[in-house]
């Protein structure tokens, strides 16, 4: 499975069910965070990658995926604006704009059972997705996804994704800083 499969789930339990989202204006507590994830395809090795996700207290995310002989990355800046990045050629490719951040919703499902993972303290949430289903462990008071363990059905057979933090760092980046495009990279936006 490629790493650009993982990078998109870093925003999975948003879509997983309807909740109650905070308004794009509300605090963010900035943290950069590790995460291992872990892809198993059927009649295939497993393959184990490293993420590194770091958000701005504007809520903007940088989330780095390393892994398979290669780094890919994706930025969602406050604003909306959505990049691709291409480390090879060091290029942020513009996807789309969205709306603002928002926070993502809270299942609508009552938690499973609390966790702690990495000192972080989660509720952990069923949740169903396209072909497959899972849970999530959500520190809800900070908005932060501290594991995912998700079972899908695609071509060839059942596919298993978890991914866990590792270590998190609440003082980086700090208060005045954001995340954005990494130094040295040519933003593509379309004509």
């Amino acid at each position: 499975m490629k790493s650009t499969f993982l990078a998109s789930t870093m925003f999975l339990y948003a879509a997983a069910s309807p909740g109650l989202a905070q308004s794009s204006n509300a605090d963010w507590v900035p943290y950069t965070a590790s995460y291992t994830e872990t892809v198993v395809n059927p009649g295939q090795p497993s393959k184990t990658y490293t993420s590194t996700i770091s958000r701005s207290s504007d809520g903007s995310e940088l989330n780095i995926v390393v892994g398979d002989g290669r780094t890919s990355g994706k930025l969602w800046e406050a604003s909306g604006d959505h990049y691709a990045l291409d480390f090879t050629n060091k290029h942020a490719v513009y996807q789309s704009n969205t709306e603002s951040r928002r926070h993502a919703p809270i299942p609508s499902s009552p938690p499973l059972r609390s966790e702690i993972i990495a000192g972080i303290s989660c509720s952990v949430y069923p949740i169903k997705v396209q072909n497959g289903t899972g849970t999530l462990c959500i520190d809800t008071a900070r908005d932060i996804l501290v594991r995912e363990e998700i079972q899908m059905t695609q071509s060839g057979g059942q596919v298993a994704l978890v991914r866990e933090l590792s270590t998190i760092d609440f003082s980086k980046p700090g208060p005045n800083e954001k995340v954005g495009v990494p130094a040295g990279f040519q933003v593509l936006k379309p004509q």
